[in-house]
């Protein structure tokens, strides 16, 4: 028994952990299937015994006005009570009102109660699959939503099979009305198991009302958020045209069953033709939900959900228009017609209404309900209204027949079509977003209000020196034009560190009209830093004319001080000052003392000068190892070649390998040739070359991009590890004739892994084979990673490596993402290779 029910999960795709929440979703959903089937059967039979079809689009008008009037109540509620309790709340209503009609219809035969069953019904699936598919959205994440929702979703359909089949029996037992009965029952059973999950899973429904939402917890409109409105766009044109085919098919349907000479459609024949049909079409529903729908989803993902309605309905409108004018056949365009409208309703259920609701789950937690509900109650009742008034206009004031409509509902299609296309884009946007959770802020946007740069001026006297400091930097952004006389009033600012920042910009960008302010800020500051940094903007401003102002600092006290005068003479300063300084520079490089050695090979950076770079070579091998990191840090800013071999040299040297790269890689493109011709030569220690790689990788381009690719070549596993990864950094992506190659290399790093993988289910997990265990384990890690930096030369690179980096994840929100996002990016096959390599990860 145990060996079956594992069987049965494993057919069913229930994955270990899931059984309990799968199986109440499902009796959930069978009885809600069960009210919906006899309400259904019961109104639209009741209904056209009594009204002519073309009154359909009156009942799709009050219906959409209706439910519109219910989701503006239903959205205050959702502002006021807890999930569970907006659940109860929606249940116990549609409860309340199915009995109420129940005792209505059974005592009173009237065509307005007949009017306000139909219109119940439309409002009951409209609130019922609000309220179930809220409630799913919220126990399942995106992943096991693409596998479940169908199979949950299937209990509807197997009670609309059951019901449907029984329909006719109970009609000639009870009569049509007494069919209520039933949804009434079926709603109090509903009742109580929606109030057991609610209690069993309370801790993943008490979320709390401000998640993901505004800080006062109402949050933005759903009509504000792009991807929202495409899910809207697309929900209205299903609706549209959902009920287009649905006015066709009643239409001939009532008219298939008008006996000749008589007024209106026979009620019994009615209600058994329609309980056949629905209990064949969720037939097909359930053999999709149960078993196709989550494997499908997952190997075509959501655009299969999305296109498949639109697609299939394209396809039965070309039939049936080509048997209407060139088969005359008896019958045939009604048949085909009643085809059309079981495809459209099976995949509407078995297909397309659980993907659109996994179009929900990457938008945060507190906002899901919130957009269902806006979508269902407002946008789809307000297509459905547009539907009615668009019918009454073709049938009533055109006067056009049934294949008529479909000419015009074929033009919808071709529409619809193209949104859904867009949409399955924009959800993959959006499921990186979701996934990354960062926000950016729009500057320019933002500083194009006038009251927002006078806050920045404010705050540029901010007691906090970096948003003084940051303020000053978004008026230089945009070009303020009185951020020169701004900077110029900051040299009075209290903070040391905004003052030299001011004085940094102004040597940076000549400030006109600071001199006389910078000289009477000399003759007051104290603080050593300032002081000399307000020597060199002085020598910057006025060049050589400085000289006499600056000369005496060189023999300052402190030493940052007398660092600014040399820097400031040597780089501005003319003849004079280079001499006078320079001549400092060199007592200092050659000083016994290592903190004079240090400011000399300071000075030398700062100043720039590449032919001054004889002393660093000096300085890099000095026995202070201070004085050797201040001359690794001035060798990147001078990047002449000839300081190249040393700066290699320190690779092998922890200590000092971090600066010794950095110092590198400032140096740039001109130096990838010398670094191509030193990763060539296999006496190099492979730390020595691993730092080339990552250097190549971080100054990146073209030219370094062409030889690392060379490099995939080598024996070295290690090395290749180091240079896929340099790749991805230097923003390398795949030419349309290197795809094919790529593919391969992945598919090669996959079957490597299924080997590894296999040894490591052969030999157990004993203790005494812990060591190879972890081993092996590593190993399919490093295919894993590589297979990761390979698709993402293929494919766009943040949302793969931000997917990479999630699989991981602390957060139980991120791996479902990180899957989903996985999912509709990588191509059909390539995933048969990688999702067994990470889903049980």
């Amino acid at each position: 028994m145990k060996k079956l029910s594992h069987t049965l999960v494993s057919i069913l795709n229930i994955r270990p952990g899931e059984e309990r929440a799968v199986i109440l979703m499902f009796i959930h959903s069978f009885f809600l299937g069960v009210a919906a089937i006899f309400l259904g059967t019961a109104s639209y039979a009741l209904f056209l015994a009594k009204f002519d079809a073309r009154i359909l689009p009156w009942v799709y008008i009050i219906a959409a006005v209706v439910n519109t009037a219910l989701g503006y109540v239903y959205s205050r509620f959702e502002r006021r009570l807890s999930l569970p309790g907006l659940l109860r709340a929606t249940v116990i209503f549609l409860l309340a009102a199915v009995g109420l009609l129940y005792l209505a219809m059974a005592s009173i035969d009237s065509r307005w109660t007949v009017m306000a069953l139909i219109i119940c019904y439309n409002v009951f699936t409209v609130l019922a699959n609000l309220e179930f598919w809220g409630l799913a959205g919220h126990l399942l994440n995106v992943r096991q939503g693409k596998r479940l929702f169908g199979l949950i979703g299937s209990g509807w359909v197997t009670a609309a099979i059951i019901g449907g089949l029984s329909v006719p029996h109970f009609v000639d037992l009870m009569g049509t009305v007494h069919l209520l009965s039933f949804s009434t029952v079926a709603m109090v059973l509903c009742l109580g198991v929606l109030i057991y999950t609610t209690r069993v899973f309370s801790h993943q429904l008490g979320f709390s009302k401000g998640e993901g939402d505004g800080a006062d917890g109402s949050g933005e409109s759903p009509f504000k958020d792009r991807y929202l409105r495409f899910v809207f766009v697309v929900a209205a044109f299903s609706i549209f045209g959902y009920y287009l085919l649905d006015y066709i098919f009643y239409d001939l349907v009532e008219a298939a069953h008008t006996l000749p000479g008589a007024e209106n459609a026979d009620e019994t024949s009615l209600a058994a033709f329609l309980g056949v049909f629905y209990a064949l079409f969720r037939v097909f529903s359930l053999v999709n939900n149960t078993l196709l729908y989550g494997r499908l989803i997952n190997r075509f993902g959501i655009g299969l959900g999305l296109l498949a309605v639109p697609v299939t309905a394209a396809a039965g409108l070309t039939a049936g228009l080509i048997t209407n004018f060139f088969v005359p056949v008896n019958n045939a365009f009604f048949w085909v017609v009643v085809g059309a409208k079981l495809f459209d309703e099976v995949f509407r259920v078995s297909i397309e209404e659980p993907s659109m609701r996994i179009l929900y789950q990457p938008i945060p937690a507190g906002q899901r309900l919130r957009a269902q509900a806006a979508n269902e109650t407002m946008v789809e009742t307000i297509a459905g209204a547009a539907a009615g008034l668009v019918l009454l206009f073709l049938t009533s004031v055109l006067k056009l027949a049934s294949v008529h409509l479909m000419f015009v509902l074929f033009v919808l299609v071709i529409g619809w079509i193209t949104m859904a296309s867009a949409l399955r884009k924009e959800y993959t946007v959006v499921l990186t977003r979701a996934l990354r959770k960062r926000a950016s802020l729009d500057v320019e946007t933002l500083l194009r209000d006038a009251k927002s740069r006078e806050v920045l001026k404010e705050r540029l006297y901010s007691n906090v020196p970096g948003e003084a400091i940051y303020c000053l930097d978004l008026l230089e952004e945009i070009e303020h034009e009185q951020v020169g006389e701004l900077m110029t009033g900051l040299l009075q600012h209290n903070s040391p560190e905004v003052r030299r920042h001011v004085l940094h910009r102004m040597e940076t960008l000549s400030t006109p009209g600071a001199l006389n302010p910078i000289n009477a800020m000399l003759r007051l500051e104290t603080d050593p830093v300032v002081r000399g940094q307000a020597l060199r903007t002085l020598c910057a401003l006025s060049g050589a004319e400085a000289f006499e102002t600056v000369y005496p600092h060189l023999e300052d006290e402190e030493i940052d001080t007398r660092q600014g005068a040399m820097i400031g003479l040597l780089r501005y300063g003319g003849i004079e000052g280079m001499l006078s300084a320079g001549k400092h520079l060199h007592l200092m490089q050659e000083s016994k003392i290592p903190s004079d050695r240090q400011l000399a090979a300071k000075v030398l950076g700062e100043v720039g000068t590449a032919s001054f770079y004889r002393p660093l070579l000096k300085l890099m091998r000095d026995d202070n190892v201070a004085v050797q990191r201040t001359a690794i840090v001035s060798a990147g800013m001078l990047k002449n070649p000839k300081l190249l071999p040393p700066l290699v040299e320190k690779f092998s040297i922890p200590s000092l390998r971090s600066l010794a790269v950095s110092a590198v890689v400032a140096f740039g493109e001109p130096v990838l040739p010398e670094l191509a011709r030193l990763l060539g030569q296999e006496v190099q220690p492979r730390e020595v070359r691993v730092r080339i790689i990552r250097i190549m990788g971080r100054i990146g381009g073209r030219q370094a991009i062409d030889i690392l690719k060379r490099g995939l070549d080598m024996e070295e596993e290690d090395i290749r590890n180091h240079i896929l990864r340099a790749l991805l950094t230097a923003g390398y992506r795949a030419a349309p004739d290197e795809v094919l190659r790529i593919q391969q290399r992945i598919r090669d790093e996959a079957e490597d892994a299924a080997w590894t993988m296999t040894a490591l289910m052969d030999i157990g997990d004993h203790e005494f084979v812990s060591e190879l265990h972890a081993a092996l384990a590593g190993e399919i890690d490093k295919n894993r990673e590589r297979i990761f930096q390979m698709l993402a030369m293929i494919y766009p690179a943040e949302a793969i490596l931000d997917a990479r980096n999630n699989l991981n994840s602390v957060i139980p929100e991120k791996r479902p993402y990180a899957m989903e996002v996985l999912d509709n990016i990588v191509s059909p096959d390539l995933k048969t290779f990688l999702f067994p390599l990470i889903e049980d990860q």
